[in-house]
């Protein structure tokens, strides 16, 4: 099973994760990436990621299990309304906005409200390659 992944903001955390994910094995032909700046990122485009700078050039038919979002606290409304339409694909969003209250980002995603259980747990056995390791 493929494992896809849309990350939006490339910052220093977001180049971290994505550093992170592709040395513990995924592959970067199923990560998309879309960040304001397209410059400074040859080493993962070299890996087969893909950039962008906006959710409206992603192709129309990606559909990604995960959606990342790495960008500033201040951002996170306005850019999680953008990505909203993913929910409805079944995708699972993870944001690493500091002090972010998930009814905030529930809100912006259109009221979703399908989180549950431990959001560290999960992360750690994602980021551990519990489900990405599969590949």
């Amino acid at each position: 099973m493929k494992f896809s992944v849309l990350l939006v903001g490339c910052g220093n955390m977001g180049r971290a994760m994505l550093n992170g994910w592709l040395t513990k094995g995924l592959k970067g032909a199923s990560v998309c990436v879309v960040n304001r700046r397209l410059d400074g990122f040859d080493e993962f485009r070299d890996q087969g990621c893909r950039f962008f700078q906006a959710s409206h050039e992603l192709p129309r038919e990606f559909r990604p299990d995960a959606v990342i979002l790495a960008v500033k606290p201040q951002m996170i409304v306005p850019v999680a309304r953008d990505y909203s339409g993913f929910v409805k694909g079944g995708s699972s969003f993870l944001s690493v906005a500091a002090g972010t209250k998930l009814s905030v980002l529930e809100g912006a995603l259109g009221g979703c409200g399908s989180y549950s259980g431990d959001a560290q747990y999960a992360c750690r056995n994602w980021a551990r390659g519990n489900r990405i390791g599969s590949q």
